[in-house]
Formats: C-alpha cells, sequence, structure tokens
C-alpha cells in the first residue's frame, strides 16, 4: 500500500510543509535552478520558499545552455544576478575575469529583476556552477549579513552557508531593502521544529 501524502506539497505528513506556508510579494523575481537530485528530497528547503513567494520560476537540472535557459526565463533581456549559498563566488570572480566590476557597481535593487540560487547539497550545487561557465558571467552577490541558519537538518560545510529558503530570503531583503522576508524565516525555524517531532535526532 503506497504511504499517504499531502494532495498539495505531495510530502507525506511528517514532511508536509503546507501549514507553514507564509506568502509574501517579493518584487524581484526568484528563479530557483534545483538539481535533479533534490526535487523529492525530505530534506529540502525549496518548496516551501516556491509556496511563498508571489513571484517565482523552478528550473529543473544540471546543465543549460545560455539560450535554453533564456527560453525557460523570460529571455536574454532581463537583469539577472546569481546567488548562491555555496560557490565563493567572490574567489571564483577574482580567479576567473580581471575585468568585472564591483558588487555595488553591477547589481542594485533598481537594475536586478531576477535573482538566480542554486538549490541542491552543497556538492551538486558547485557542480552546477562549474557545468554552465556562462553563470560565471552574470553580476553576483554576496551576502551581507550575520543571520544565524536555522537548517540544523544538513550539516554545513562551513559556516555562513545557509538553506536556499534561508539565502533566497536573504539575498532578496538585501536586494530590496525590505525586512517583509523574516516572516519566511520565522515559519521556516517553525517547520524545522515541526520535522523534529517525527525525527528526533533533529532536536
Amino acid at each position: 500500500m503506497p504511504r499517504p501524502v499531502c494532495a498539495i506539497c505531495q510530502k507525506p505528513p511528517a514532511s508536509c510543509y503546507c501549514p507553514f506556508v507564509t506568502p509574501v510579494d517579493n518584487h524581484i523575481e526568484l528563479i530557483i535552478w534545483q538539481h535533479p537530485n533534490e526535487v523529492n528530497h525530505p530534506k529540502g528547503s525549496a518548496g516551501l520558499l516556491a509556496a511563498c513567494l508571489s513571484t517565482v520560476q523552478l528550473v529543473i537540472g544540471e546543465q543549460f545552455s545560455l539560450d535554453e535557459f533564456n527560453q525557460h526565463c523570460g529571455g536574454s533581456k532581463i537583469q539577472r544576478t546569481l546567488l548562491s549559498p555555496v560557490v565563493p563566488l567572490k574567489l571564483d570572480l577574482a580567479q576567473k575575469t580581471a575585468r568585472k566590476k564591483s558588487l555595488s557597481e553591477v547589481v542594485t535593487p533598481t537594475t536586478v529583476q531576477q535573482l538566480i540560487i542554486i538549490d541542491g547539497s552543497w556538492r551538486k550545487a558547485r557542480k552546477i556552477y562549474h557545468l554552465n561557465p556562462w553563470l560565471a558571467d552574470l553580476p553576483q552577490m554576496q551576502l551581507d549579513t550575520q543571520h544565524d541558519s536555522q537548517y540544523r537538518i544538513r550539516k554545513p560545510e562551513k559556516d555562513g552557508q545557509y538553506s536556499t529558503l534561508e539565502a533566497a530570503c536573504l539575498g532578496l531583503a538585501q536586494l530590496e531593502n525590505n525586512s517583509k522576508y523574516a516572516a519566511i524565516h520565522q515559519t521556516f525555524a517553525d517547520y524545522i521544529n515541526h520535522l523534529a517531532k517525527f525525527y528526533p535526532h533533529l532536536k
């Protein structure tokens, strides 16, 4: 007999996130580039994130040409920036090219129309970044925050790494200069506490 799942999020009762959805209208569209292995991962945060935001697209795959990505995500005229919680973007940027402008010169709330975040394990996210070299040509941003992560389900490789949900909300808040995303951080903390009731090792 198949196990019961939620009719909306398709998660089993222990990991259903529907009661924790907190709607927030985001001005900058979020593109979640999800590794295929992450689609049904029980510890993923992208599903709750996508359910909370008003303007979001989910793109699944390991590798796309720039033309393919443009077809999925609004065309070549869109002003995009890339945020990843796992790739040391400033270091990569310095190594790959000396012609890039600083963050303050290329990424401002008035110019960014889409924020791209890579969703997957830290290793898989790095793989996507390196399989798609055109990503390195996009304006890229670092999070400017000391926010404590609530994501105790997965152990980070290093300090300062966040779940996809946390990193995306911090990035949007930084670009839009708006505190409304704190509501999603709170609902995510509540969701993790909910999971801990079913998985004692999370307590």
